[in-house]
């Protein structure tokens, strides 16, 4: 019995420096999973350790834990339930400022460059075959340009049209001072860190949004977006009555995070590790009872795997395979209750 204690004793000791040297690993590697502003949202809030609470770590961890699989169709993930729409969500393509690395928030109003326009359409062709009740968009060009593409290639359950909209609820976040400039990616960050924090009245660039203006304009988007879905109308054939609807929203990569922390109930010190590259897609659940206790479910973020030859290399579909998992493991972990 004494040697059995003494076993147990070792393998539980082992067992946590194992454990610890995980998390360590993990810790350094998700630093260099994302673009330069997740990642150095990243080190501000993982640096600081009083800035995540431990269900963020624990959360934060376990998702960047699992392994990668396979990119597979979007019309591979099973349909949504009833009581839900299929929320596809869709970064614009790529813009001038992008490719120069510009601040290009809600006050800068670019249209897609020639990469862009092969993007939006490369985007366009995975959403082909997939039955849409509407597209919706953002107000700024790059936006609109990305979702008109979808659109022309849209087809609607049964015979019903797809509808379109745009919204400036789906805007990109206003940046104030620091839009249209070269270097702003660290000061930006540093404010959604002091989001992460719970420090929402911080403002972006001193005369930009702050974090409750945002939060805002995410809830009164998902509540739009229900609301047109829960019309008879919006629901489409027959056909809808054994699943949900689904539905595409393009929108801007720091906005994205956003949508994604509160539509799934995750940290945001989560959702800024996952990176949004240009028409890159993220596939939620989300309850049609937007107000209701019920989080959206996460099944894949940061899809990429359409856009061969159209995104920079270091973002490849292994990486975005990873953050695929990422998302799928930080969402399990948020339903378990961490």
């Amino acid at each position: 019995p004494t040697s059995s204690l003494i076993n147990i004793s070792s393998l539980m000791v082992c067992g946590r420096l194992f454990f610890f040297s995980a998390l360590w690993m993990i810790h350094t590697s998700s630093l260099f999973l994302g673009s330069a502003p997740s990642r150095v949202a990243a080190r501000t809030t993982l640096g600081d350790k009083s800035a995540l609470s431990r269900r963020d770590f624990v959360c934060f961890t376990a998702a960047l834990s699992v392994a990668a699989r396979p990119a597979s169709a979007i019309s591979t993930f099973p349909p949504p339930a009833l009581g839900t729409f299929r929320l596809y969500l869709c970064r614009h393509g790529e813009t001038e400022y992008n490719r120069l690395r510009l601040a290009q928030g809600a006050r800068v109003d670019q249209d897609l460059n020639p990469t862009g326009l092969l993007q939006a359409q490369a985007l366009a062709k995975l959403f082909r075959n997939e039955p849409l009740a509407a597209v919706y968009s953002s107000t700024l060009k790059r936006a609109v340009r990305t979702a008109d593409a979808v659109h022309s290639e849209a087809r609607g359950p049964g015979t019903a049209a797809v509808r379109r909209a745009t919204t400036p609820l789906l805007g990109e976040i206003d940046f104030g001072a620091l839009d249209g400039t070269a270097n702003a990616e660290q000061a930006i960050q540093a404010t959604v860190a002091r989001w992460a924090r719970g420090d929402l009245s911080a403002r972006v660039g001193a005369d930009g949004e702050s974090g409750s203006d945002v939060v805002g304009r995410v809830r009164g988007a998902l509540e739009l977006i229900a609301t047109d879905l829960s019309s008879a109308e919006s629901l489409g054939s027959p056909g809808s009555s054994v699943s949900g609807p689904s539905v595409v929203a393009v929108a801007h990569s720091a906005y994205l995070r956003q949508v994604l922390a509160v539509a799934c109930g995750l940290p945001l010190a989560v959702t800024l590790a996952l990176d949004q590259r240009n028409c890159c897609v993220d596939v939620l659940d989300v309850p049609l009872e937007v107000g209701g206790r019920r989080k959206a479910t996460l099944l894949a973020a940061n899809r990429i795997d359409h856009l061969d030859g159209l995104v920079s290399r270091r973002h490849d579909k292994a990486v975005s395979a990873l953050q695929d998992s990422v998302a799928m493991a930080a969402s399990a972990y948020t339903s378990l209750g961490f």
